[in-house]
């Protein structure tokens, strides 16, 4: 994706505060949280930019999903590929 579009990575693969977050959302057209970021309804308040959430992973249980559509973001998952 690097090629493709500009990226800032979470390198130190710790979960972002819910101030990182809002900040993301004024920031990026996607944010792709893992599992471990915690995004309820207050980091969507004051999104500006972000208009897709793809979460890293299965399940929503960590995104406030009805916050994001409120302000007319999408959200989706991106399963990593499972392997046997």
């Amino acid at each position: 994706m690097a090629e493709a579009f500009a990226l800032d990575l979470n390198d130190a693969d710790t979960p972002l505060s819910e101030a990182e977050l809002r900040d993301a959302m004024g920031r990026y057209d996607a944010v792709l949280p893992t599992v471990t970021d915690r995004l309820p309804a207050t980091v969507f308040d004051a999104a500006s930019r972000t208009r897709i959430v793809a979460n890293y992973g299965a399940g929503f249980a960590h995104i406030d999903t009805e916050a994001a559509r409120r302000r007319g973001m999408m959200c989706c998952p991106i399963a990593p590929p499972i392997s046997r």
